[in-house]
């Protein structure tokens, strides 16, 4: 029987207050003449507020937490490492990773909204998210929010899409004015909106492992999804037969089809193979060594049943227990040079809630059972016994994480020293307030997620901003002392891909410029005034597209000052330096390690 949800019963009313519907009570005068709400996907510059083809977490805002965990994209993200093992003279270890969107998916859209100059306010504006056709969650705001502005502000939308399977959905935000009895509708509409669900995932709920893909049919099928180990996907557009192409993002980006396989190129000249039915059953690297992955069957949702690393004679093995209808992970055996290392793994239907290392420590999860956040990891206690706190928003957010000790005393409104609370731009429920204060949503150049770390007795220095992208990307960073960095990513003149930076602004106002070549590389970086003397500073590089490494760079007078060539696994042969007649020989041996290096 899995242990009771609350092991420490002060903290239950803390970690799972219920959800408050984004109401205020009151009436604004009328000004001019009623009419409907503005609702807006881009923001005034006509950028896109959202990314509907991508969710890339590695570009997210990430902040660490305590060991093995992390604030990302608004989620709550932890790891645990399996034991290693050493190939080709490198430590390697499968990593399962949890993470708190997988596990109760709640997809949100940004949205920016306002009142016309002449319109007056109304009493309330209801936007009802709707999903493939169908109304599926609400949210109410009143003038009252608005604080009588005629300007925009900036909100988030979404639905509860716990029993959703992975796939790509069609949204449509309608938004309807109420004046008394009398309403007004406008409407805007998503073309996409990617869900990942790991609810039945059969390493745990919400968990999955680092590294391995998975490929997806959508019901287009000019259209192909691809979701990685850590929750990002990306959707492929067909471009011509056998070849599908992401929207741009940060480099090009293809998938193809061969007799029975599909391909995924890696930037650096890897290869991630699936087969017919999606499955992710090699990855080969540069240098030509295999990893692979062997499934309980052939079905598309079959369970992983071994990891063959390349030169390796045994393989990780992974066991599974039948529980009713779930098929869950029972232990994981990694080779070792006196026998199998057995991790092995409690759970309590679909639901992780214990971890045995192969010398008997563990780590201890309690999950929410019930609720909006039905799935998400509340607490983690450690190997060394640390247990931290997690808690979240109705719209899925983390907002406060915390030692258990300190936080057991307290009350959800008076968080004290060693909590860290996390304040999303728009503040949904009184959980997400009564952290964060009683100002629900503001305009967006103010829209800021606030990071309030554990510092102890200092309610302000330890408080950082961030403006995020919408690839969730920081794009302006106000550190502890108000020391403002901006962030510029998209097209331009010298770029194609959106999420490639173009600009960096320092604190001391040191501004960077850079541009990109096809390939989603730096092609030039020009520091702006770099000595105080006006005069720009310009580095120039040129990439080898196959390997994704650098040929050569020149310095801001036009001297070379690197020159590297490439073997046929992406090694260097030689690294020179037009200024001078010498060049640095590498020799490599059979497993594609440098042995001997000569000038």
């Amino acid at each position: 029987m899995i242990p009771h949800v609350f092991r420490y019963a002060a903290m239950a009313t803390l970690l799972t207050g219920a959800a408050v519907t984004a109401t205020v009570t009151g009436h604004v005068p009328l000004l001019a003449t009623d009419g409907p709400s503005t609702i807006s996907l881009t923001d005034s510059n006509a950028v896109p507020l959202n990314s509907p083809g991508i969710i890339d977490r590695a570009s997210c805002l990430t902040i660490g937490l305590v060991k093995e965990t992390a604030y990302q994209c608004g989620d709550l993200i932890t790891t645990y490492t399996l034991p290693s093992v050493r190939v080709n003279g490198k430590t390697q270890a499968p990593v399962l990773v949890f993470n708190s969107q997988t596990a109760h998916p709640h997809p949100l859209l940004t949205l920016d909204v306002s009142i016309s100059g002449s319109t007056n306010f109304p009493d309330s504006v209801v936007y009802v998210t709707k999903v493939n056709g169908t109304a599926r969650d609400s949210i109410v705001i009143t003038s009252a929010m608005l604080a009588s502005s005629h300007s925009r502000r900036r909100m988030q939308v979404g639905w509860d899409a716990y029993s959703d399977p992975t796939g790509v959905y069609s949204v449509v935000i309608d938004a309807t004015s109420y004046y008394g009895g009398v309403k007004y509708t406008a409407s805007t509409s998503s073309s996409e909106v990617i869900v990942v669900n790991r609810v039945n995932s059969t390493i745990g709920l919400g968990w999955a492992l680092a590294g391995i893909d998975q490929l997806f049919f959508p019901a287009d099928t000019t259209e192909r999804l691809m979701v990685n180990g850590d929750g990002s996907a990306r959707i492929f557009r067909k471009a011509s037969s056998n070849v599908w192409v992401a929207d741009a993002f940060d480099h090009p980006d293809t998938l193809t089809f061969g007799s029975t396989t599909f391909t995924h190129r890696l930037p650096g000249g890897a290869n991630v193979v699936f087969n017919a039915q999606g499955q992710h059953v090699q990855t080969v690297d540069p240098r030509t060594f295999i990893t692979t992955f062997r499934y309980r069957s052939s079905a598309a949702s079959a369970p992983l049943d071994s990891i063959t690393l390349p030169k390796l004679a045994t393989s990780y093995r992974f066991h599974y227990l039948i529980s009713g209808a779930d098929t869950v992970l029972d232990s994981v055996r990694a080779p070792g040079t006196s026998g199998d290392r057995i991790t092995h793994l409690n759970t309590y239907g679909p639901v992780l809630y214990q971890i045995f290392d192969p010398a008997g420590n563990d780590e201890y999860f309690e999950i929410a059972q019930s609720g909006v956040r039905t799935g998400r990891i509340l607490l983690r206690r450690g190997k060394g016994g640390k247990v931290s706190l997690f808690r979240y928003d109705a719209l899925g957010h983390l907002v406060v994480t915390a030692d258990s000790m300190v936080m057991a005393a307290d009350s959800p409104a008076t968080p004290r020293a060693d909590v860290t609370t996390i304040c999303p731009f728009f503040k949904v429920d009184t959980i997400a307030t009564s952290a964060c204060g009683s100002v629900r949503f503001s305009e967006p150049p103010t829209a800021l997620i606030k990071f309030d770390g554990p510092r102890p007795n200092s309610p302000t220095a330890d408080v950082s901003s961030f403006r995020v992208h919408r690839f969730g990307a920081p794009e302006m960073i106000v550190g502890a002392v108000n020391d403002t960095t901006f962030i510029t990513r998209g097209t331009n003149g010298c770029n194609n891909f959106p999420a490639f930076v173009t600009q960096t602004i320092a604190s001391n106002g040191l501004t960077t410029n850079a541009c990109s070549d096809n390939g989603g590389h730096v092609k030039q970086r020009v520091v702006v005034n770099a000595f105080g003397n006006s005069a720009s500073q310009t580095t120039t590089y040129v990439w080898d597209a196959r390997w994704d490494k650098v040929d050569s760079i020149s310095n801001n007078l036009g001297q070379t000052t690197f020159i590297a060539t490439y073997d046929s696994h992406g090694n260097v042969d030689s690294i020179a330096d037009s200024r001078s007649n010498s060049a640095t020989q590498f020799v490599y041996g059979s497993l594609r390690a440098t042995i001997s290096i000569c000038c």
